[in-house]
């Protein structure tokens, strides 16, 4: 008789408030591998939520207003030009693997609610309201069974004592953030449990730390929670930290390869919006809030230049949002004093769902316009702060059409700067190059 071990997966069908638990549950983690749970979390509100939008690709009129199609640009534009589209790739590709996992799991959760309870998934645009609809119907309510214990207290004593001993105890404590659950699982508090795209309320963070100050209890008791939670996820982001600290860490850099130097030094003190960085470099010491020493030896790569990294720190930066100048902060940025310019890694700011919509010339988020992204000296500047001109003057190289200074010299040095030439040629020198007088005659040479 042939035996065989056969691996039986449980599935969990949606077709009562009992089953909520455990199934929502399952969808977390289906969510989970998808890498799409902070986009259907329905404990999570709908203006918190990110929403997919679909990235524009780039036009010939982004980089030169007058050229309509792609022939009408000069090399050194299609080369930017080139450069946006395969920004607007990898946007894009994402874009449409996140649409395929989240219509895949909009397809799981269909398939495990039961038949009759498939009209609350109607006239749900997103998997997210889908979800809200669902948790309202299913999740556990205490509210109805406290209710039923106390009508029936008066008609059976001993009943309602049973039973309202063992109803679970209700969790009636309001974090700070103005949620029920413990200050341990607080994304608020523990920055570690923060999922990698979701953004903390300003308000709410405001809010939080108003509170904290004002009581030295609470403060402590914060304080311990942190550290034990913290234990744990330093050594983790330890090891993390010294290991991209060790790699080398590389550019390419447009702004590096194609720059004149006079373009190079008028933007020293701005800060360049760059799609080849992989993280943020500041090269003036003053715009650290923040700075720790980098004991790694870590460099930043630049074209064929390897500059080393003296510290890492937290900048801020002044952006123009769509209601006027705003301060950002940019985490975890390198300090290379000798580095040409402060470079903002785009990469970076996609990890935070943060996109360059090109066409506007914008950064966005949740498809709505986050700061302006400007075009000065051919580059995409976040921030520009022109050099006072005494600087720019000194450093930039300007070309002259004036005729070269005639250069004066013997006969003697003329033939030891030319590698020996003979009398003759000598003689012939100052009518076949322009600047060139010879001081004394006749041409005689007498050479070694």
């Amino acid at each position: 008789m042939l035996t065989s071990n056969t691996i039986t997966k449980a599935t969990i069908i949606l077709s009562s408030v009992r089953d909520w638990d455990e199934w929502i549950e399952v969808v977390k983690i289906e969510a989970l591998c998808r890498d799409v749970w902070h986009l259907v979390n329905p404990d999570l509100p709908e203006e918190s939520v990110s929403i997919l939008t679909e990235p524009s690709p780039p036009a010939p009129t982004d980089i030169n207003p007058r050229a309509r199609y792609i022939k009408d640009l000069n090399p050194e534009e299609k080369e930017e030009y080139d450069n946006l589209y395969r920004i607007y790739n990898r946007q894009i590709k994402q874009y449409d693997r996140r649409v395929e996992r989240l219509g895949s799991l909009r397809s799981f959760i269909q398939s495990t609610v039961a038949r009759d309870h498939l009209c609350y998934m109607k006239n749900c645009d997103t998997t997210h309201q889908l979800l809200v609809k669902l948790q309202s119907r299913f999740r556990r309510s205490d509210i109805g069974r406290r209710d039923f214990l106390k009508a029936i207290e008066p008609l059976s004593p001993s009943f309602y004592s049973v039973r309202f001993h063992q109803q679970p105890k209700q969790n009636t404590k309001t974090c700070l953030c103005g949620r029920k659950h413990p200050f341990r699982d607080c994304w608020y508090l523990v920055k570690s449990k923060r999922p990698s795209n979701w953004t903390p309320n300003q308000r709410i963070e405001r809010e939080i730390n108003e509170k904290i100050n004002r009581s030295a209890k609470l403060k402590d008791t914060i304080d311990r929670i942190l550290q034990e939670q913290g234990k744990l996820s330093n050594e983790v982001s330890k090891g993390a930290q010294n290991k991209q600290k060790n790699d080398l860490i590389t550019f390419t850099t447009a702004f590096y390869t194609n720059t004149s130097s006079a373009d190079a030094s008028e933007l020293r003190d701005s800060v360049l919006l760059d799609s080849g960085a992989t993280i943020h470099v500041c090269n003036d010491k003053r715009r650290f809030l923040n700075l720790r020493q980098d004991q790694t030896g870590g460099k930043v790569r630049a074209r064929d230049t390897f500059i080393p990294i003296e510290g890492y720190g937290t900048i801020t930066i002044t952006v123009q949002s769509p209601t006027g100048p705003k301060a950002i902060q940019l985490l975890d940025t390198a300090f290379v004093p000798s580095f040409h310019t402060t470079v903002a890694s785009l990469d970076r700011f996609m990890l935070k769902d943060v996109h360059w919509d090109t066409k506007k010339g914008t950064l966005t988020r949740d498809g709505k316009p986050y700061c302006k992204v400007e075009r000065h000296h051919r580059q995409w500047v976040l921030e520009y702060n022109p050099l006072p001109k005494e600087y720019s003057n000194e450093a930039s190289f300007s070309s002259s059409t004036a005729p070269r200074p005639i250069k004066s010299a013997t006969a003697d040095l003329w033939h030891q700067r030319l590698g020996h030439p003979g009398p003759e040629s000598l003689e012939h020198l100052p009518e076949t190059a322009t600047g060139v007088k010879i001081i004394e005659a006749p041409i005689t040479i007498e050479c070694e």
